[in-house]
């Protein structure tokens, strides 16, 4: 169980549907092409808002990540 900031969250629903399943797939692993097909569509979605103000994905990740991890 994690404490989260619900104002920070992208409400599920107003993802876009090609990108929500897409990134699914590569989270359930429901397919073996999935981070090909996630990659695919990466281009459009790259400059799009980011969470808790990262300047980039994978500064929001390793944000997350960090937050993840100061909660164990």
């Amino acid at each position: 169980m994690g404490i989260v900031n619900a104002g920070q969250l992208a409400i599920y629903e107003d993802i876009p549907s090609d990108l929500r399943e897409r990134v699914e797939d590569v989270i359930l692993a429901r397919r073996e092409d999935a981070t090909e097909r996630l990659l695919e569509i990466a281009e459009r979605f790259k400059g799009a808002a980011r969470p808790n103000g990262a300047t980039t994905w994978s500064g929001a990740i390793s944000r997350w990540g960090r937050d993840c991890s100061m909660r164990w």
